[in-house]
């Protein structure tokens, strides 16, 4: 069960419409799995202004195909829209989410 969350900071040019994971934070992310012995699950970004769907760059910067790619709209009215996404070839395939209380 993954137990640990590495916040990234985003370093695209303008964060607001593309996201780009910082190098050194990604690679002090990586470090620091492999030295718990963990495995990368998820990577997750938010969408200010767009629905939860995987963007064509989205698409084009994915490099992790074991990853579960979780996307958050913050495009909504009061509730927030998540989606989970496995990259399936050159896209992404939906996945069914289920939250379940421990």
């Amino acid at each position: 069960m993954p137990a640990s969350c590495y916040p990234v900071a985003n370093a695209a040019g303008d964060p607001a419409t593309r996201f780009q994971l910082d190098p050194q934070g990604q690679i002090a992310a990586m470090r620091a799995m492999r030295e718990k012995g963990e495995a990368l699950f998820a990577i997750f970004h938010s969408h200010p202004t767009a629905p939860a769907l995987p963007s064509a760059e989205d698409a084009a910067q994915a490099a992790y195909p074991e990853a579960l790619y979780l996307i958050i709209s913050l495009n909504t009215k009061g509730v927030l829209e998540l989606r989970g996404f496995r990259l399936q070839g050159q896209g992404f395939g939906e996945v069914e989410l289920l939250l379940a209380e421990e």
